[in-house]
């Protein structure tokens, strides 16, 4: 068997190992490691056959995916890890036999996979790598597979390209919500991008909320082109950044420690403002009227009180449309949104303790207002 290579990406970058593999057409399993993350790459006689993260948590990637781009829910994964721990089967044949997705599904989201961990690793400035030969790799049936070289220039492309977009995206952490177009953006090349179906179906899932890794994850459009694309909505005008906010103790609607993965944050940037200036008006009184002795008249609910309580039913209807997203199915009652982990229970009242109440005809989820 060849002896293996290993060294420091430093003095010998990834470029020249995906080029030393390609010509040589090497066969075997190439690790890569920086700063915490990993990354384990199959070649099969130069070809790339399958490109995997490796996750701090121990966690499977291929599942971790399903989840994190809306196909599968959190207990289907799950069951899918058990079956797969007391089965021959591949996570791949599992699903496609319970009938989840079809084959040609699950080859885009491991060539989704395959694409974004490459890239990711091509985009680290240090670390080591160790190429370890073998007779031969699992094969993926039905996957397009590139040599290693043509892997390499594609993603040296995509890197030069990035460098001129990335500044606009602070992080992935970052949330966004949309505004007005500036009419000097209207015919730009930058606005053409984010009219295109992909652009669309991109914009579709800001809502001032979902942070940009989950944006991009549930358009499943990849890291380099859904981050391309949110630059360019960024650049037309159509998308600016909100700072994170956090609401008052007891009271948080979006649950940050449910381990769903789904980095939701804080209500939308309208309705606090208008909870901020509710509490405010709530404590000074707006009427210095006082009813006669013995007389007594119930407090109008104020327009303002009204708007907080819209804004936060509004709030509340974005996370029935992630949940939506995710489990294929609207809600048939709020309460399967703190059981989801997307919010929590308190937060089904209303910031003055009014319920929502819900109905849900033909099987979408219909909010009405709390009663007065």
């Amino acid at each position: 068997m060849s002896v293996g290579l290993s060294g420091n990406l430093r003095d010998f970058g990834i470029a020249d190992v995906f080029q030393l593999i390609g010509q040589q057409r090497k066969t075997g399993e190439l690790r890569i490691r920086e700063n915490g993350n990993g990354a384990r790459l199959l070649f099969d006689e130069g070809a790339v056959v399958s490109a995997l993260p490796e996750l701090a948590d121990g966690g499977e990637p291929l599942a971790e995916m399903l989840f994190r781009s809306g196909w599968l829910r959190r207990e289907q994964v799950q069951e899918l890890r058990a079956a797969e721990r007391t089965s021959a089967r591949t996570l791949h044949r599992i699903a496609q036999d319970r009938g989840w997705l079809s084959a040609e599904e699950l080859n885009a989201v491991e060539d989704r996979l395959t694409h974004d961990t490459i890239f990711d690793a091509l985009r680290w400035e240090g670390g080591t790598f160790d190429f370890q030969p073998r007779d031969s790799v699992p094969q993926r049936h039905g996957a397009m597979r590139l040599g290693a070289e043509q892997i390499l220039m594609d993603g040296l492309r995509m890197l030069d390209e990035w460098r001129t977009f990335e500044g606009r995206i602070p992080s992935e952490d970052t949330v966004f919500r949309r505004c007005g177009l500036a009419s000097d953006a209207a015919e730009s090349e930058a606005c053409e991008v984010a009219r295109s179906d992909a652009g669309q179906r991109l914009l579709a899932l800001v809502d001032g909320r979902l942070p940009v890794r989950r944006i991009i994850d549930l358009s499943r459009l990849g890291t380099f082109e859904g981050t391309r694309i949110l630059a360019s909505c960024v650049e037309a005008g159509l998308l600016e950044p909100v700072r994170a906010r956090s609401l008052p103790g007891g009271w948080m609607l979006w649950s940050e420690g449910s381990g769903q993965g789904l980095g939701l944050r804080g209500l939308a940037e309208v309705a606090l403002p208008l909870l901020a200036l509710l509490l405010v008006v709530s404590m000074l009184g707006t009427s210095p009227v006082l009813p006669s002795q013995g007389e007594s008249w119930p407090i109008p609910r104020t327009s303002l009180e009204g708007a907080a309580e819209m804004e936060h039913m509004r709030a509340l209807r974005k996370l029935a449309e992630v949940f939506h997203l995710m489990e294929s199915r609207w809600p048939v009652a709020l309460e399967e949104l703190p059981a989801r982990g997307l919010v929590n229970a308190k937060a089904l009242a209303s910031p003055l303790g009014h319920p929502y109440h819900s109905q849900g005809p033909d099987g979408e989820l219909v909010l009405l207002a709390p009663d007065p």
